[in-house]
């Protein structure tokens, strides 16, 4: 799944109407970028695509991107005639890029093990993990797990000062090691609405203490369990084994951030996983819009969960 769609055309006015066509389209998980300038050759991820009617750009960048081209294509396989209807250009880049023309992945693509992960933490995260739990109730049995430093969901009734006296994910740890991960999982596993839950460790330092063995023992548990289809896990701010954890997803899924500061963030989380040599984590990696609503209320919470709520019809915009 591309995740970064850059585009150059040297021709202004056809990359106005092309870029705002394109934005429409594409799904809000793919960032646009367009490149309004011949720049130095710049490094481009396996997980980008590049659009261009300039050949020797794309020779230069060293990808071989989909040509526009100002005369009718005939076999060329990455070439789109670029004056024709905007319906058939989008027709013909699904057919090359092999998505769907909706900009939906298929349910049936979905990985097994989905991390949630923002190193800056924050409400966004934890909104876009019950956005993707909630989204996946609808076709199969969903489980949701947070390892952040300060979780929100505890099994007792949702509310405001919740205790911090529970067994959970830790529990749940050490059981997979003892062999025993399916009927502790079905012990310690509550129902929340259409999702189920695993309480999360009871404090931050065991988080910090996992070992790289529990982790892995986790990650092999959850894959290999039979209660559950999809397991969303909410992964906040580093620790020691947090691309460990990554690289072990079937997918990862972000918070889409607009600004100069979200952009600057995505590139040194793209150097931090080139320096670990952890590219397969950050090609893994898909930026959501997050359209779960902000709840103001427990009330407000325990409707958009209980209620059926949530699935990003509400079309509230918090600033």
């Amino acid at each position: 799944m591309y995740k970064i769609c850059y585009i150059y055309l040297t021709d202004s006015d056809y990359a106005k109407r092309f870029v705002t066509y394109f934005r429409q389209k594409l799904s809000k998980q793919v960032e646009i970028k367009v490149i309004s300038e011949r720049q130095e050759p710049m490094e481009i991820s396996e997980a980008a695509i590049v659009i261009s009617d300039d050949r020797r750009y794309l020779e230069e960048i060293g990808k071989e991107g989909i040509y526009l081209s100002n005369q009718p294509v005939t076999d060329a396989e990455n070439e789109i005639f670029m004056y024709q209807k905007r319906d058939a250009i989008w027709q013909k880049f699904c057919e090359i890029t092999k998505m769907e023309p909706n900009g939906k992945e298929e349910k049936k693509n979905k990985g097994r093990i989905c991390c949630i992960f923002s190193p800056e933490g924050g409400e966004e995260k934890t909104r876009l993990a019950l956005q993707e739990a909630i989204a996946c109730s609808e076709y199969s049995k969903v489980l949701y797990i947070s390892m952040c430093g300060v979780p929100v969901f505890f099994p007792e009734e949702l509310k405001e000062t919740p205790s911090l006296s529970h067994q959970g994910l830790a529990e749940w740890i050490l059981a997979v090691e003892n062999g025993k991960a399916e009927e502790a999982l079905r012990t310690l596993a509550y129902p929340y609405g259409k999702i189920s839950i695993l309480a999360p460790a009871a404090h931050y330092k065991d988080l910090l203490d996992f070992t790289r063995q529990e982790i892995e023992s986790m990650m092999s548990g959850l894959r290999k369990q039979t209660l559950f289809d999809r397991v969303i896990v909410e992964v906040g701010q580093f620790f020691e084994y947090t691309f460990q954890l990554l690289d072990q997803a079937d997918d990862i899924l972000m918070p889409l951030e607009d600004g100069l500061l979200a952009a600057i963030r995505r590139h040194v989380l793209r150097q931090y996983c080139i320096a670990e040599k952890r590219e397969k984590v950050w090609d893994k990696i898909m930026f959501c819009e997050v359209t779960f609503p902000k709840a103001r209320n427990v009330e407000e919470m325990n409707n958009y969960l209980l209620g059926g709520a949530g699935d990003g019809d509400d079309e509230r915009k918090d600033s």
